[in-house]
């Protein structure tokens, strides 16, 4: 049983670094270590992280500070890939390129993330139950 936001924050960022492993760009490492979501690839020199648990954690509304961890950990994703890559990711089609924005929104007890606008997404991730944890 997770108790408190330090635990929950731990617990998200190790779901949401998995989503995101799971759609990166092969040359692209994203694993979790300390509540943090982190991002590497060989042969840079460094790399990104996104402090899920610490933004979970702060004072304010549980909700909104879920929504705000998981929009950063897309926007460091997003930032980090498209300056390894030295191409914008998630990649957009279409007539327009443009660089498809990240979104993050609890929806009942459910964690939504994708990239791009919501009824045409360029890149959706698989979703986090979060209810039974919220309650």
């Amino acid at each position: 049983m997770i108790k408190g936001r330090a635990e929950l924050g731990a617990f998200l960022a190790s779901e949401i670094a998995s989503r995101l492993a799971s759609v990166a760009p092969s040359e692209i490492h994203i694993s979790c270590a300390d509540g943090a979501v982190q991002f590497t690839s060989v042969g840079v020199w460094w790399g990104a992280s996104s402090h899920v648990e610490s933004l979970v954690d702060q004072p304010g509304d549980l909700e909104k500070n879920i929504e705000i961890a998981a929009f950063n950990s897309l926007d460091v994703a997003q930032d980090y890939c498209s300056e390894v890559l030295r191409l914008p990711w998630p990649p957009s089609y279409g007539d327009r390129a443009v660089i498809p924005s990240p979104h993050a929104v609890l929806r009942s007890g459910v964690l939504l993330m994708w990239f791009g606008d919501e009824l045409s997404p360029a890149l959706v991730l698989d979703s986090i139950e979060l209810l039974h944890l919220l309650s």
